[in-house]
């Protein structure tokens, strides 16, 4: 409906203005909010297109937390650290191409719990990258299991999982809430409560599974630099002017974002996955 289409305008906008007078989103970053808000509501509905928004909006203000102490931990904190349009594009980008799919299949509470788990992950994911770096213990690596620097790609904390799982439930839990509510205003017997009862498991389950992922890749496979001027290691190339940085692991095509994408995709398999096995056994 041609209403939900500027409902996504018009709330892509404020979120996107916010995010970038505070500093959260570029320019692009920005833009892509808003373009993904209007194709969310306008295809899917307010009940799907609310979720990403609430991504961006709680992750933007995680990284305000305690930001000065964070700058100094590492560059991916930093001042210019504002999320791009492909960082956007990785994170929401999975969860998109499934609203498009949504009118084509006759389960749409499995593919919606697939969308959940998506946005679930990426959340996930930011939630603990923004509160674990300030753990009083330094992470480990996922793949070595030895201590770190915090801010190190790929590493894990027992701090940044708790805030791994809050994301993970709060997206779950708002996003069971979101279909509950569409099908008390509209009385729409579109929606097997039944199944998305399962919700906010299936979302924790997927997220943290796709959060484990991500980090699994990022230990493993993402292309890290290290800087020896500034004696830190970074997800950029070229992280400040001047610096001339090293590759020191990973591969050069497997950045930050991509790894991001391919969680995100995992993350919604697993928790559409673990919905549709709950709702069965319970039938």
């Amino acid at each position: 409906m041609i209403w939900e289409f500027l409902l996504g305008l018009g709330l892509g906008a404020l979120v996107a203005a916010l995010g970038y007078f505070l500093g959260w989103l570029a320019l692009s970053g920005a833009l892509v909010v808003v373009v993904a808000s209007v194709l969310n509501f306008g295809f899917g509905g307010w009940w799907w297109g609310a979720l990403p928004l609430l991504f961006i909006v709680s992750t933007g203000l995680w990284s305000r937390y305690r930001s000065g102490q964070k700058w100094s931990i590492s560059d991916r904190f930093s001042a210019d650290a504002a999320r791009t349009g492909v960082q956007v594009l990785a994170t929401m980008g999975w969860a998109t191409i499934l609203v498009f799919v949504q009118p084509g299949l006759a389960n749409d509470s499995i593919l919606y719990a697939a969308f959940v788990g998506a946005i679930a992950t990426v959340t996930g994911d930011a939630w603990a990258t923004q509160v674990g770096v300030l753990s009083a213990r330094p992470p480990r690596m996922m793949t070595t299991h030895q201590r770190v620097p915090p801010g190190t790609p790929g590493a894990v904390s027992a701090l940044g999982m708790v805030a791994c799982l809050a994301g993970t439930w709060l997206i779950g839990i708002v996003g069971l809430a979101l279909v509950a509510l569409q099908g008390t205003l509209t009385e729409e017997g579109t929606w097997d409560q039944a199944t998305l009862t399962w919700l906010p498991l299936g979302a924790a389950v997927g997220g943290i599974i796709g959060c484990l992922v991500d980090s699994f890749l990022g230990s493993a496979a993402q292309a890290v630099y290290y800087c020896p001027r500034c004696e830190k290691y970074t997800e950029r190339p070229n992280h400040l002017p001047g610096h001339q940085t090293e590759q020191v692991r990973g591969w050069p095509w497997m950045t930050n974002e991509v790894v991001n994408l391919t969680s995100s995709v995992v993350g919604a398999a697993v928790a559409s996955g673990m919905v549709a096995l709950l709702a069965g056994i319970t039938r």
